[in-house]
């Protein structure tokens, strides 16, 4: 007798931009800031409990705070209520990793630290909305506003204390909203919501998988973000390379402005200084934006295309430590692609495999296992002394990274067709990522093509 299988439902995020006037983003900088309060607030009677070796107990400092929030802080309650008692639990869950890391006896990056006190920032900030003080309506007016009866064509999301704000966009799926925070950078507002949805609503807000019994492995680098096994190679679009001349200027003109120096001086900024940081803002909104919208491009296609990945778990943070190329690895976002690539192999019901940190993918020789410990970055070409083996050094390590992703979940059966590497590449064309094709791969793959 066969038994169903459970699905669990997944929560995804959806994060719209809202029409914000000055009165509402007064509202979210009061909100912000009193969301900031509390949590410095519970960080100081966390140590204070640490000090005289007290019982810690996030519940019922949230309780105490409520009694001195009537007496000394009544403008708290102008705002929603989630942004004086969520920090609580912000700081619970946070001193709990906290402890754990310590546990576990993590070191260095790798560790979470202590908590500290959030420091206000110009321009920025957030604050949380529980989701059932969350709603949205196409037409939020009564039957006494002037245009009841007529149909919206936007959007809109109540916020609690404020009213109906209009959205940019309708909200992508339908099901539980579980929360939402309200984030804003300058006069730029963004709402991302927290939505619990099935499995049926997911396949229909997604595009669905093309090819299954797949597998890749895949190398990153500097010179070509990816490189495939088959000698596919895809390139980072280097946003911040490509906006560093203008982001030097606008950062000399704002040097230029009139603008506190040192720490206790209280020269006034002047209303050109801030025209510029607004400058800057939009310069480096432009980067994030793109680099995250490539990584979230290349992880779904490559998902969709491959149901068994294989890459390698790199030290981002200790290669970061190499001034010559850090400004290249974080430009490039290593991290986000990996962790991009491992939450959506989750929705996808896909796999994907992480090579050891010591892995030698680059030295080894794919095709005898011969290991070239002469190696070095200006070596593009892999030639192996023992089997005369020439192929490029980065399609080279993806063919050792599919080996030891064949190694950890078994053969695969299914092999990659030519028309399915066509659907690949159609797909990334699609996205316009640009893409290119290792000579000695496709010489390799005529050669193979032949034998068989």
């Amino acid at each position: 007798m066969s038994t169903a299988v459970e699905i669990k439902p997944k929560h995804l995020t959806h994060k719209i931009r809202l029409y914000a006037n000055h009165k509402f983003l007064s509202y979210c900088s009061r909100a912000a800031g009193v969301q900031r309060k509390t949590y410095n607030w519970c960080v100081d009677r966390l140590k204070q409990a640490i000090d005289n070796k007290e019982k810690i107990d996030f519940i019922k400092w949230k309780k105490d705070f409520t009694q001195v929030k009537r007496q000394q802080f009544p403008y708290m309650y102008e705002v929603t209520k989630y942004a004086s008692a969520q920090p609580f639990f912000f700081a619970k869950r946070a001193f709990e990793d906290y402890c754990k890391d310590k546990q576990e006896g993590k070191t260095g990056c790798r560790r979470k630290g202590f908590l500290k006190y959030h420091q206000k920032r110009p321009g920025y900030g957030s604050f949380y909305i529980g989701g059932d003080q969350v709603y949205f309506s196409d037409n939020p007016y009564d039957k006494k506003s002037y245009n009841y009866g007529i149909e919206c064509k936007h959007q809109y999301i109540h916020i609690p204390k404020f009213g109906w704000v209009k959205m940019y966009e309708r909200l992508r799926f339908q099901g539980h909203i579980e929360n939402c925070t309200i984030t804003y950078e300058g006069d730029k507002v963004y709402a991302c919501v927290l939505v619990k949805i099935t499995q049926e609503e997911y396949l229909r807000t997604h595009k669905g998988v093309v090819a299954h019994d797949t597998a890749c492995g895949i190398d990153v680098g500097l010179k070509s973000f990816i490189t495939t096994d088959t000698g596919l190679k895809v390139d980072a679009p280097k946003p911040l390379k490509k906006q560093q001349r203008r982001l030097k200027h606008a950062q000399r003109c704002l040097n230029r402005r009139q603008h506190p120096r040192v720490k206790n001086d209280t020269t006034q900024c002047s209303k050109n200084f801030y025209k510029q940081v607004k400058v800057i803002r939009a310069i480096n909104s432009k980067v994030v934006n793109t680099r995250r919208d490539f990584n979230n491009k290349i992880s779904s296609v490559l998902l969709r295309h491959y149901e068994y990945i294989g890459i390698e778990k790199l030290n981002v943070a200790g290669m970061m430590k190499n001034h010559k190329l850090a400004q290249a690895l974080a430009d490039a976002g290593f991290r986000i692609f990996r962790e991009m690539l491992t939450y959506k192999a989750l929705w996808l019901d896909r796999k994907v495999v992480k090579a050891n940190v010591f892995f030698a993918s680059t030295k080894t020789c794919s095709n005898c296992g011969h290991k070239r410990f002469d190696l070095t970055l200006r070596d593009r070409v892999y030639v192996c002394p023992h089997c005369g083996m020439v192929l490029d050094r980065d399609q080279n390590a993806g063919k050792n990274l599919l080996k030891n992703l064949k190694e950890s979940i078994g053969v695969v059966s299914a092999k990659f067709k030519p028309m399915d590497q066509t659907a690949l590449h159609s797909d990334l064309a699609i996205n316009r990522i640009a893409t290119s094709w290792d000579d000695m791969g496709i010489q390799q793959m005529l050669i193979n093509k032949k034998a068989s």
